[in-house]
């Protein structure tokens, strides 16, 4: 059986914009005297200056991986740090390709965790639909809406 991959990265124009006023916000806190003749202290520069870096590595390096097998659905995810979920066919009660709204059912993109449910994603609002016969739901994001759709008919996966 052929594999399915896709990988993404974290590179919507919304979110470099959101970090770079972060980054920006941050760097001004550090310049900025906070009061007359008073600088922050070391430990203050040192701690923003650390979410700064931290921040701006995160997007720069996260990434998702999707991987679609005989074995089952591998998801492989970068923010922080990487870790990685496998799911297996027999584990699954449905799926589908389909829209979703990440900001009202999981509060945004990233690794997302709502009520009996688990969202995996970089940007937009497509993805790989999962109910589970526990009953949970993962959402995995795709920017190949039409290849996954093709790849799951092909291996007969409705």
């Amino acid at each position: 059986m052929k594999e399915y991959k896709e990988i993404q990265k974290f590179n919507s124009p919304l979110i470099w914009v959101i970090v770079g006023i972060a980054a920006i916000g941050g760097i001004f806190a550090l310049t900025a005297p906070s009061g007359q003749n008073e600088q922050l202290p070391i430990i203050a520069k040192l701690l923003i200056s650390s979410a700064i870096i931290i921040l701006v590595l995160t997007f720069m390096f996260g990434y998702l991986k999707t991987t679609i097998n005989q074995a089952g659905i591998y998801i492989e995810m970068r923010i922080l740090f990487k870790f990685g979920k496998t799911i297996l066919w027999d584990d699954i009660q449905t799926i589908k390709v389909d829209k979703y709204r990440p900001i009202l059912e999981f509060g945004g993109w990233g690794y997302r965790i709502g009520w009996k449910s688990v969202a995996y994603n970089c940007r937009g609002n497509v993805g790989l639909i999962i109910m589970l016969k526990n009953g949970r739901k993962i959402v995995i994001g795709t920017q190949n809406p039409d290849e996954l759709k093709k790849y799951l008919l092909d291996i007969s996966i409705k």
